[in-house]
């Protein structure tokens, strides 16, 4: 089983990136594709495309997040997966005894 102190860095470090590639890229396609439909002579639909735009950024944002999350705590993880594995496997029977 993984601590919470062990896995409290790993949610921190997935969150932190999550929300601030989501808010940058989010306002990013959200401003782009309110302007365009504006732009277009939509106007009262620049709430929508700008809403739709930003929900699509967030997708994006949150694989690189995930991405970087895991490149930077895949190794720890790993070694806390064997030492996990180690303590179950069973204990074999010394040579030579029955």
């Amino acid at each position: 089983m993984i601590s919470w102190s062990k896995a409290l860095p790993v949610w921190w470090s997935l969150w932190w990136r999550s929300v601030l590639y989501g808010a940058v890229l989010g306002f990013f396609l959200g401003f782009v594709g309110g302007f365009a439909v504006t732009i277009l002579g939509q106007p009262e639909a620049a709430s929508t495309a700008g809403m739709i735009g930003g929900y699509l950024g967030s997708i994006p944002a949150s694989m690189l997040a995930v991405k970087q999350a895991l490149e930077k705590h895949l190794s720890r993880l790993a070694a806390i997966a064997n030492e996990v594995r180690d303590a179950r496997a069973p204990v074999a029977a010394p040579a030579g005894t029955a």
